[in-house]
């Protein structure tokens, strides 16, 4: 651990720099880990409360359990599916595309950044090699030959350290952020398939309503 500090701090402003955005990187995906996770557990047992009480045709206790839970994505859409539970099909329908619309922003919150934090990494890791190729090339116009010699060791040490670094920290963001896209997307067919068996179940309750 030593050692990769001192390597950081030798790799000058460019190499704290790409440590400051792996840190940045590392906080957003335990969070994302954590909300997805969180929240598609506790989905399960929401979705089955809510098809209980719209199977009883208890459409109120079904809106006063979205309202219970409001930190979960699900209810979200859900809510505005019941709150039209009273109108026709295409009202609910039209409930399930305003809910999945707001749906949206909660599931895609800062999860796109997380590859761009990759690539700033890489970039950075650049920056470093091209400030240590600058380094090593200038010190062949100095006219004293210890100096020249320390300089262009420093000037390749640069190049390779902020290079390896860059990389170091964009190859673990770039397999950990495509894992939570992937927990996104599981995410994302996970409500709209309980999101349509309510509808569904909401449809069937009208034709009941009208054939009796």
């Amino acid at each position: 651990m030593t050692e990769v500090i001192k390597s950081i701090m030798g790799s000058g402003l460019t190499g704290i720099a790409i440590a400051l955005v792996g840190l940045l990187a590392a906080i957003i995906i335990v969070e994302r880990w954590r909300f997805f996770s969180s929240s598609v557990g506790k989905s399960f047992n929401f979705f089955r409360i809510i098809s209980e009480n719209v199977a009883k045709g208890d459409i109120s206790a079904a809106i006063a359990t979205c309202d219970a839970h409001p930190e979960l994505p699900s209810s979200v859409v859900t809510k505005e599916i019941l709150i039209r539970a009273d109108r026709d099909d295409a009202s609910m329908e039209a409930g399930l595309e305003i809910g999945l619309s707001k749906l949206e922003p909660m599931i895609n919150k800062r999860v796109d950044f997380i590859p761009t934090l990759a690539n700033i990494s890489t970039l950075l890791g650049l920056l470093g090699t091209i400030i240590g190729l600058i380094v090593t090339f200038a010190s062949f116009t100095n006219g004293d030959a210890e100096g020249g010699k320390a300089a262009l060791t420093a000037g390749i040490s640069l190049a390779m350290s902020t290079t390896a670094i860059g990389l170091v920290v964009a190859i673990p963001i770039t397999f950990l952020g495509s894992m939570i896209e992937g927990k996104r997307d599981r995410s994302v067919s996970l409500y709209k398939e309980k999101l349509e068996d309510i509808l569904d179940q909401l449809k069937n309750r009208h034709l009941n309503q009208k054939s009796s």
